[in-house]
């Protein structure tokens, strides 16, 4: 999350299978979830439940729709679960060029 934002990314759909209680001090993180039973005990945390196409009984293009709606609304200024919860976590990835291009 931290590197899309570093990259210019204005606002985050993070989709997470553990419930991920993350957030971002600089752009918005909606979560989006398909594993129903993380949806019932982190609800708290998760934005958008996509579990029921997980077990199909909703389409791909219907939670997709839910997602855009959501979308929507917090670019609007509506507030995720993680800026409500206030999660502003972030991390500077570090990546040590001569381990990944040795040869460079």
């Amino acid at each position: 999350v931290t590197s899309m934002v570093a990259a210019g990314a204005n606002i985050v759909i993070f989709s997470t299978g553990q419930g991920n209680p993350m957030g971002n001090p600089f752009a918005p993180v909606i979560k989006c979830c398909g594993n129903k039973k993380v949806v019932d005990t982190m609800n708290e945390h998760i934005d958008v439940d996509v579990s029921n196409v997980t077990y199909g009984s909703e389409a791909v293009y219907e939670a997709g729709e839910r997602l855009w709606k959501e979308l929507i609304k917090v670019t609007s200024g509506k507030l995720t679960k993680a800026e409500t919860l206030n999660h502003n976590e972030w991390v500077l990835p570090r990546i040590n060029d001569w381990k990944l291009y040795p040869n460079v």
